[in-house]
């Protein structure tokens, strides 16, 4: 019951800014109009309060629903990932640059050793 004469007192609201806006139109004395224009925006303010859903300048957006997100990560992505993290450890631990570069290619050629071919069972006729 409360909740409807706060609603009604609302639209009661609304109606008195259409009263207070006739009475301002053809005013030429500034003070006049801008007294209507505070009382004008002092109503819609309560009234927004009173019942924001028909008076309130905001607009409420309700979504609902799912979203479903699928990331799938390469070994290849793994990789140059854990390079970077060696790298960066090797920098930091190092004295100087020359030394980190060494680290670094020794951890490079143990984490991906070179693919040569072997040649075995060689035909010497």
């Amino acid at each position: 019951m409360y909740k409807e004469a706060r609603e009604g007192q609302a639209d009661f609201m609304a109606d008195e800014i259409l009263k207070i806006a006739d009475e301002a139109d053809g005013e030429d004395d500034m003070v006049k109009v801008n007294r209507a224009r505070l009382r004008v925006d002092s109503c819609k303010w309560v009234a927004s309060k009173l019942k924001p859903k028909a008076y309130a300048d905001r607009v409420e957006q309700i979504t609902s629903g799912t979203v479903s997100v699928e990331h799938t990560i390469t070994d290849d992505d793994r990789a140059a990932f854990l390079a970077g993290l060696m790298r960066r450890q090797a920098i930091r631990n190092t004295p100087n640059m020359i030394e980190a570069q060494r680290m670094i290619e020794a951890m490079e050629a143990d984490l991906m050793p070179s693919i040569t071919p072997t040649v075995t069972g060689k035909d010497e006729t």
